[in-house]
């Protein structure tokens, strides 16, 4: 049987929880996410799992993920296990290739994926996004060069981008 290893961990914005199977990572939880939340999401994807609480095998991606927040790494290359399709795979695929320091509207990322019209999905997709900073959907941003939404509260999604150098954006 399969197994999924999970730590949680305190973060200036709330509790982390991550998992990691052993393909790479599955999933990232924080801020408004609770750890009902967390497993739930983990039991819906990963029916027939077994969840191992180990900090062994979760040190190294909990460890880069936190340096990524607190601005002390500019990217985060970890393997993962990212186990969606359609058009919200297409969105996370394209979010992956926003450079560090730059973002793209939401208009933009769903015409990169393939359907221009389709913004509010796009934003949609950036919300149901279950790897925030390894796929960087706080680089997505709404038209006008407003802040938009974001999982973990928009003064982090200000935080991480005003560490890659992008000011200036309206609330």
């Amino acid at each position: 049987m399969d197994r999924i290893y999970f730590t949680e961990q305190k973060s200036g914005y709330g509790t982390m929880f991550l998992a990691v199977s052993d393909k790479g990572l599955v999933k990232i939880a924080f801020g408004r996410d609770t750890r009902f939340d967390f497993f739930s999401w983990l039991e819906k994807h990963f029916p027939g799992c077994i969840f191992e609480k180990n900090d062994k095998k979760t040190g190294k991606y909990a460890k880069k993920i936190q340096a990524f927040i607190d601005g002390r790494a500019k990217s985060i290359n970890l393997p993962v296990d990212l186990r969606t399709g359609g058009f919200q795979g297409k969105v996370l695929m394209e979010l992956q290739k926003v450079p560090y320091g730059e973002v793209v509207t939401y208009g933009e990322l769903a015409a990169r994926a393939g359907n221009p019209r389709a913004c509010r999905a796009a934003g949609s997709a950036c919300k149901k996004n279950p790897l925030p900073f390894v796929i960087p959907c706080h680089r997505a941003i709404a038209a006008g060069r407003r802040l938009g939404g974001y999982g973990g509260g928009e003064k982090l999604k200000r935080r991480l981008l005003e560490n890659e150098g992008i000011t200036g954006l309206k609330d």
